[in-house]
Order: C-alpha cells, then structure tokens, then sequence
C-alpha cells in the first residue's frame, strides 16, 4: 500500500513545519500629560578682567627738591629763596580746602607784602595735583603756615633767605612706601600662636561614647576653638 505510505509522510510532514511567530504588538504610546518643557538655562555672563592701575613708585629727589616723610601733627621747616618761589607739591587728588598764614590780605597803600601765598594745578581729572607757591619779598622773616586739605593738615614755619637750591617741597606718605619697609601684618593661623599671649577658656566637659578619636581638650581663646587630641 504505498499510497498509504505517501499519506503517512505528508501528515508527519505538516504536523513539523514551524508556525511563524504573530508580528510584535507596539508599545502603547507614552503618555506626554505629565512632560514639561525644559527651561532654558543661560550661564551668567563673566565680567570682564578688572585691570589693576598699578602706579609707579614715587621718584628720587633731585638737587632742587625737599621731600619730608609726611606724619600727622608734624611741623615741616621750610627755606624761602627771596629771588624765586617755592613750590609745595601735594598728593594726586587732594584738595586744598584752607590756608592759614602768610600775607594773603591785599596790602595797604605803597605797601609791599612780605610774604604772598598762592594756589595752582596741574593735570586733569584722576592725575589732578594742587601746588602751593609761597614767595617773599624781605629775607630773614618767619611765619607760620597752615594748609587744610581734603586728606589731611600741614603745619609750615617758613623763614626767608636770599638763595637757597631747595625750589620743590614735597611729602612722601606711608602708602607710598616701598613693600618691604612696610609694617607686616600676620596673618592667623590654624592654631594659636604660642609667642602671643592669650586667655583661654578651659571649662569644658565632653559627655558620651569614649572612642579613640574622642579629644583630649576643648578650649577657645574667645575667637575660636580648639580641640587636642591624643598624638598617634
């Protein structure tokens, strides 16, 4: 019977052809209710570098100028040549508010003044600078001067002379020194310093667990602190 057999292998056949798999269900679209737009984040905009001025040094004095640490309170001496006048320079940006002394009233009649003080300028703006310029007219006379300015005061004696090589006076003041002859201040560190003598506040208790890190001593100087621990 071999149409039987022929049957057989159609129906063993069939029973293993493989079903191909259904096609992929799609996800189920995402639900958007509970999106938000994102916002926009801008950086701040960076500043421009600040270029420090950075002035020069004052310069060395001539022959012809005086220069007097200057120290509030202090009274400056200062020779008048009869035959030229004298020049006092003051500092970038001060203003003369006062000054005292001197023959400044206008003379009387067929009087000659003896002494005539005057102001002047130089530069604009930021490099503005104001000069005072004592002349006299006898030698051998002495007067008391007194200048108020916007930063500070200066007491003069001045006294006549008939020559003198001095022709510029002016003042060197302390921000105007150099960094090394400037008084340095310390800077705090971590811990006290020992050369300084200090009151410390001794009266603590630590309360809890004793572990091996626990300090040894707590104590402040009223401005920190400080904690000792056991040397490992």
């Amino acid at each position: 019977m071999p149409w039987l057999s022929v049957i057989l292998m159609l129906a063993l056949l069939w029973g293993c052809t493989k079903e191909e798999p259904p096609p992929p269900v799609p996800p189920p679209p995402e639900d958007l209710s509970t999106w938000a737009v994102p916002e926009l984040v801008q950086l701040p905009p960076v500043p421009p570098p600040v270029v420090a001025m950075v002035e020069s040094p004052p310069a060395k004095p001539t022959a012809a100028e005086k220069v007097y640490p200057y120290a509030p309170g202090t009274t400056f001496a200062v020779q008048v040549p009869t035959q030229t006048p004298l020049e006092l320079v003051l500092e970038k940006g001060e203003q003369v508010r006062n000054i005292v002394g001197g023959d400044r009233a206008p003379a009387e009649t067929q009087q000659t003044a003896r002494w005539e003080v005057k102001e002047g300028t130089d530069g604009m703006g930021e490099t503005l600078r104001q000069h005072v310029f004592i002349m006299v007219g006898e030698e051998k006379l002495t007067t008391g001067l007194i200048i108020t300015t916007t930063l500070r005061t200066y007491y003069l004696t001045c006294t006549s002379v008939k020559t003198s090589p001095v022709r510029v006076v002016r003042w060197q003041y302390p921000h105007d020194e150099p960094a090394e002859m400037q008084p340095k201040t310390k800077e705090p560190g971590l811990l006290p310093d020992p050369q300084e003598p200090w009151q410390y506040h001794v009266s603590y208790s630590l309360d809890g667990a004793t572990p091996d890190w626990r300090p040894r001593q707590v104590l402040d100087n009223g401005k920190k602190t400080y904690s000792s621990f056991r040397k490992i």
